[in-house]
């Protein structure tokens, strides 16, 4: 009954906790509830509104089969124990994602995150980056853990309107980059090989598209002292940048859309067992709160929204004096 009360409240507020059950119901109606029943109502409730824990993965099975309907191109894999057939892994990428990242940079960005819910387990994910410096995602697979097992297993799954020729970031940047090196002196050694007379002086091939810096080789984008080096030798400074930057690649990137998947009907899916959830297990130990940040990751400074004031507090914690 708690959970059918709530269960409006619950959809709006998914965060609600059992504590503000308790004391809505009092203030609503007057009555006194347990923690522990109020926690089994937001459970409920929870279940009525966005679906059951349990019952979600197999759910998978009927998803799979209408991503494989609507977008054949697309891979959708579940793994399950042959002797349980209980859900242990599952893999993911559309064919736009996959069709896309032929216009990218051929680099890959993993990362994993913990899973929250009844079941726990791990997100792991692989994206690449388009001209535009945006994140542009490839797959995701879901496991138990980021264990060098299920990390294997992932990387053996994983095989507009703009008129100038690159994107803006890119055209943003060297445009900076022009005006930084307006005043320093290029000396010619050969018609691709030149000296930016700066401090230090460096060594800029256009050819071989290098710079003594090395930022330009590791970039694919002209550092400031290539685009000095390139405006003094007349070339065109679009064709020294990666094709992965153009407009033209950008747009390819995102050409392919990702097929609705439509959920009114939802045929039986023959010929396979029903997946039960995985056995959750809870870890040694206290529960991880924090992910694990990435090396050179920046970490944003919480803004207490109560005295303004930049630290490891929220307006919920905060304890200073307000004047």
């Amino acid at each position: 009954m708690i959970g059918r009360l709530m269960s409006a409240d619950i959809r709006t507020t998914p965060q609600k906790r059992p504590v503000d059950v308790v004391s809505s119901l009092k203030g609503l109606y007057g009555v006194d509830v347990p923690y522990k029943r109020a926690w089994k109502g937001v459970e409920k409730g929870r279940s009525e509104a966005f679906g059951d824990y349990d019952a979600s993965f197999d759910e998978l099975r009927w998803y799979r089969e209408a991503v494989r309907n609507s977008d054949p191109e697309s891979v959708f894999e579940i793994e399950v124990d042959t002797e349980t057939n209980r859900f242990q892994r599952l893999f993911v990428a559309f064919s736009a994602c996959i069709s896309g990242f032929k216009h990218l940079r051929p680099l890959l960005f993993v990362d994993g995150t913990f899973l929250k819910g009844n079941f726990k387990g791990s997100l792991l994910s692989a994206s690449a980056k388009d001209g535009d410096k945006g994140l542009f995602p490839l797959c995701i697979g879901v496991a138990d853990s980021e264990s060098n097992e299920n990390w294997l297993w992932f990387m053996k799954k994983l095989r507009a309107k703009w008129r100038q020729v690159l994107c803006p970031t890119m055209d943003e940047a060297l445009a900076i980059a022009f005006q930084e090196s307006k005043a320093w002196e290029v000396k010619f050694s050969s018609p691709d090989v030149l000296e930016v007379l700066c401090n230090p002086s460096v060594k800029v091939d256009i050819g071989r598209h290098s710079c003594t810096c090395t930022q330009w080789q590791l970039n694919g984008v002209p550092c400031v002292h290539a685009v000095c080096a390139i405006k003094k030798s007349g070339k065109s400074l679009n064709a020294c940048v990666e094709r992965y930057f153009h407009v033209e690649c950008y747009r390819e990137a995102y050409s392919r859309p990702i097929m609705p998947v439509p959920t009114l009907w939802k045929p039986e899916v023959a010929g396979d067992a029903v997946i039960l959830p995985p056995i959750s297990r809870k870890p040694p130990g206290r529960n991880k709160k924090k992910r694990i940040r990435s090396f050179g990751e920046k970490v944003r400074a919480i803004k207490c929204a109560r005295c303004g004031k930049r630290g490891s507090h929220n307006r919920r914690s905060c304890k200073e004096a307000i004047n």
